[in-house]
């Protein structure tokens, strides 16, 4: 071990001693007709969770100074990357919303032309191309836009799901902006339903979540 991260021989060999060491506990099946099987099967269920507390200990002190590299270099990442990828995205919606500008123009002058033809016999309408969405830069690079399906709130058109994502905005059935989305839309999150219940806003009764209490093993 240097500094704190174990030698990658050593990591494969003490990997491979957990393998053989758990073989045994593979296809285990529990059945328990009475007391005496019970407390057979507690006793197991002890030396199983023995062996994985261990292992998953070993793999924690494994891991700590990698996370820990591992969390410094994503930090730094984000420091560097996260500011140009914000200027990358300003000149895409900046870009993006000039090109629906000259498109916006260019429909108007089309529809102009097809009438002022329409109302003079014999008259040729002259239509103007699509705007292009692409442009080459001095370097030779091109810098293009595409489109790409998404999707934004009607009520608040500034609310698109990039922006959303960006903001880790949340939502839930309650908000007016959503009263018309369907139901299928809202995912359930575990992690909320016990404040509810907690808090008495989950409804009582029929089609509703309750409180139970579950079973968990201990050991001391």
């Amino acid at each position: 071990m240097v500094d704190g991260t174990v030698d990658a021989g050593d990591q494969e060999r003490q990997i491979k001693q957990y393998v053989e060491d758990t073989s045994r506990f593979a296809g285990t099946v529990v059945t328990i007709e009475d007391d005496v099987t019970d407390g057979a099967w507690a006793e197991f269920f002890a030396d199983v969770n023995e062996k994985r507390k261990e292992i998953e200990s070993w793999f924690d002190s494994v891991k700590k100074p990698l996370n820990a590299s591992l969390k410094n270099l994503n930090a730094k990442q984000h420091e560097l990357c996260d500011p140009l990828k914000a200027v990358e995205d300003a000149i895409t919606k900046a870009r993006g919303n000039w090109l629906r500008i000259k498109q916006a123009r260019i429909k108007l002058e089309n529809e102009e032309a097809i009438k002022n033809s329409a109302e003079n016999e014999g008259g040729v309408a002259l239509i103007n191309r699509e705007p292009p969405k692409t442009v080459v830069t001095g370097s030779g690079a091109s810098v293009g836009l595409r489109n790409q399906p998404s999707w934004r709130l009607t009520d608040d058109p500034e609310l698109t799901a990039k922006e959303i994502e960006k903001g880790k905005i949340k939502f839930d059935r309650s908000d007016p902006r959503l009263k018309n989305v369907p139901d299928c839309a809202f995912i359930l999150q575990p992690g909320l339903i016990m404040p509810l219940i907690k808090t008495g806003q989950m409804p009582v009764g029929p089609h509703s979540i309750e409180k139970f209490d579950d079973l968990a093993s201990t050991t001391r």
